[in-house]
């Protein structure tokens, strides 16, 4: 039987502001910034990995 504790939320120091976001891998993008023909007014951004720290890349050397 397994004892299910509340999640409980963390004090963070004056100097930092709780964001509404959720946590994010840096290998996730949000689904708008991973179409390349967004407005031509945007830049356009493209998701990098970062080889170096990323495991799975690590795994396959």
């Amino acid at each position: 039987m397994r004892l299910k504790l509340p999640a409980s939320h963390m004090a963070l120091p004056a100097r930092f502001k709780r964001t509404s976001l959720p946590a994010q891998l840096d290998q996730i993008v949000h689904k708008t910034r991973r179409n390349a023909e967004m407005a031509r007014s945007l830049a356009v951004t493209m998701s990098l990995i970062d080889i170096r720290n990323n495991t799975p890349t690590q795994l396959k050397r």
